[in-house]
C-alpha cells in the first residue's frame, strides 16, 4: 500500500524545539530504524536551532515523522 502525505499543500515553518514536536514512528518489516529527532543549533536556517533527523538500521520497512 503506498502511504499518502495528509497534507496536500503544507506550509513550512521555522521554529525551534523540533524534538518535542515531532514523533517518530516505523511500519512493516525490513531494515529501517526509528527516526531519531535532535535539535541541532549548529545548522539552522534561523532561530535558536534546527531539527535533524537521523534514520538508521532497524526492523522496519518505512518511516515517518508526525505531530498532532
Amino acid at each position: 500500500m503506498e502511504y499518502r502525505f495528509s497534507e496536500i499543500d503544507p506550509i513550512v515553518i521555522v521554529d525551534d524545539d523540533h524534538s518535542s514536536f515531532w514523533t517518530s514512528a516505523i511500519w512493516g518489516s525490513g531494515t529501517i530504524g526509528v527516526p531519531v529527532i535532535n535539535d541541532d543549533p549548529v545548522e539552522k536556517e534561523k532561530g535558536i536551532e534546527s531539527g535533524r533527523i537521523v534514520v538508521g538500521t532497524g526492523i522496519g520497512a518505512r518511516w515517518r515523522i508526525y505531530h498532532t
